[in-house]
């Protein structure tokens, strides 16, 4: 079981677990997929995707639960990120994540997901879950309550929401608006 810390800035804010890009991502869209930043880490560093599928493999185990609630008790942080890569495959592995929250009350998660096929009614309030829009996402499938993340150019699928919502400054150590946010926000892509 992998977790990392993110960069330098970031490891003291918060914890992040990832899993393969694109492989993971059931509700991805084509213009996701061609620009997905996870995929470049992918790439360039050998261990990184080897590290994501070694967790692909620990989230099917039946005692991933178990082993995840001990090791974010290990490491002492209260904020974790679920999916810096990845998304919510299914929603067996979903529950989990929603049973891994219940379990830690005193930490808050976010993910960010396209996985709007799934059942997300039993998400406890210190899981944040934000919604990921492209500019070809079809927005007709995306949950109508919740924050949205607007990324790139998707102005045009909801003006309104597009024009309100908060321009990610892109320095989470400093900002950490997507962990308790008051609306909407929006990514430039990366």
């Amino acid at each position: 079981m992998y977790i990392s810390k993110g960069n330098r800035k970031l490891k003291e804010k918060f914890l992040i677990w990832s899993l393969p890009s694109e492989v993971t991502c059931p509700g991805s869209t084509p213009l996701c997929r061609k620009r997905c930043y996870a995929k470049k880490a992918e790439r360039l560093y050998r261990g990184v995707l080897r590290c994501r599928y070694r967790n692909l493999i620990d989230s099917l185990q039946e005692d991933f639960t178990e082993k995840m609630v001990d090791e974010i008790r290990k490491r002492k942080r209260r904020l974790f990120r679920i999916h810096e890569a990845g998304d919510f495959y299914n929603q067996e592995y979903l529950e989990k994540w929603f049973e891994i929250a219940r379990q830690l009350p005193g930490v808050k998660f976010l993910a960010y997901t396209a996985s709007f096929h799934l059942d997300f009614t039993g998400c406890p309030d210190n899981l944040q879950i934000i919604w990921s829009i492209w500019s070809d996402t079809d927005v007709t499938k995306v949950p109508p309550a919740g924050p949205r993340s607007f990324i790139g150019n998707s102005r045009y699928l909801d003006p309104a929401r597009f024009d309100r919502a908060f321009l990610c400054p892109g320095k989470c150590a400093n900002c950490l608006y997507c962990w308790y946010p008051k609306g909407d926000v929006r990514f430039k892509i990366h």
